[in-house]
């Protein structure tokens, strides 16, 4: 019996961690930003770059699900941000411009608070400040520099460990 052709499957399609076609948001008047497609695979990374005021952020605080897109298709993991945005907002970590951290405590305190939330330890959150290069200094948050104030913040979205995070000015 002779064997028959080598016919190979096709390769499956990467699963999409994000999917945009033709969105666009508005607010009044003004575009925020208009006509974006993009295809973004699990496992990959996007930079997104443009002059102050071209959309930038108001695009990742729509793919965070924050901001709901005036025109367009967005799936987030598959799914319809609009259908359930709680359920990939547990699956996204966020970095934005506001801390959303205690001033008043120190980096490894904040920490512990969200370690202990995400029902981890105190040496998980350790292990997150030393993955961002901080120590554990016993000063309160706002006594950092705001470039330590971010490394923080990075820590605190390691601890969770997103399937997708999105970086504002990081």
């Amino acid at each position: 019996m002779a064997d028959g052709p080598n016919i190979a499957a096709p390769a499956p399609a990467p699963a999409l961690a994000i999917e945009a076609e033709g969105l666009a948001l508005r607010f009044g008047r003004r575009w925020a930003f208009a006509r974006v497609d993009l295809t973004v695979p699990k496992g990959q990374r996007l930079l997104i770059v443009g002059s102050n005021g071209s959309g930038k952020t108001t695009l990742i605080r729509t793919l965070a699900t924050a901001l709901h897109p005036t025109e367009g298709r967005l799936r987030i993991f598959g799914q319809d941000p609009a259908v359930d945005p709680a359920a990939i907002r547990a699956r996204l970590g966020l970095l934005t411009h506001r801390a959303g951290l205690c001033e008043d405590l120190s980096a490894l305190d904040n920490l512990v608070v969200i370690a202990r939330l995400a029902g981890k330890g105190r040496d998980a959150a350790r292990d997150a400040l030393a993955r961002v290069g901080l120590d554990e200094r016993q000063v309160p948050l706002r006594a950092h520099s705001s470039g330590m104030r971010k490394r923080v913040c990075l820590a605190a979205i390691l601890l969770q460990q997103p399937e997708l995070v999105l970086l504002d000015e990081p």
